[in-house]
């Protein structure tokens, strides 16, 4: 037999056997296991890692809630109360008290309040762009928050601002509880409140709904 007839033969046969070892229900088997044992630690990992990232991206989203609602809490507490000073010192319902010792414990009061404000709502949602840096966002999804933290800021200022104008008005030393524009001055700052708050909490949806985004 020639030589290269007895090669190619030799070789025609030796690749039969492989195929036939590598149908064999043991070596079936054992491949199984061998990638059974390399890729499912691999797809579990994968697996707890994007669960895990949901789960840290749901917390995140009601801190933010949270956070949020108690903000607006604090805001509409002061207002309120401001409201109430004034409504009891002005028309049919005025007290026949002491209008500057009112004022000086209404002072007090407020100072107390805004320093709990103050204390809860210029830092916390800087933390949202360090921690949404964390759970899988691209570089385009995290410039949109951090822009979206912006202008959550922003929004807080116009409402110490609205606010502002009323505390004034109201703690002055020329304040007069018959005044209308007081009454009217009052009425819009609730207004630019609530208007206010609704902007803030579509901001804060915004951020939430990114977060929901699996």
């Amino acid at each position: 037999m020639p030589i290269e007839l007895y090669s190619t033969s030799k070789l025609k046969f030796k690749r039969e056997r492989f195929f036939i070892f590598l149908r064999h229900p043991l070596t079936l088997m054992l491949i199984g296991c061998l990638l059974s044992s390399a890729l499912f630690p691999y797809i579990i990992s994968q697996s707890n890692r994007v669960e895990l990232i949901q789960q840290k991206r749901a917390e995140l989203a009601m801190e933010i809630i949270n956070q949020n609602m108690e903000i607006s809490r604090q805001l509409n507490g002061m207002q309120t109360i401001l409201e109430i000073f004034h409504k009891d010192n002005s028309g049919s319902a005025a007290k026949n008290a002491n209008i500057q010792t009112e004022q000086k414990a209404m002072r007090v009061k407020l100072n107390d309040l805004y320093l709990e404000f103050d204390y809860n709502a210029w830092f916390w949602y800087r933390k949202i762009y360090s921690k949404a840096s964390y759970l899988g966002f691209s570089d385009t999804e995290l410039s949109n928050i951090s822009d979206l933290i912006d202008d959550y800021e922003k929004n807080l200022i116009q409402s110490t601002q609205a606010l502002t104008v009323f505390w004034s008005k109201c703690l002055r030393e020329d304040y007069d509880p018959s005044d209308p524009n007081i009454d009217s001055l009052m009425n819009n700052t609730r207004k630019q409140l609530n208007d206010i708050s609704t902007a803030r909490e579509q901001l804060m949806d915004k951020i939430t709904r990114m977060l929901r985004v699996k």
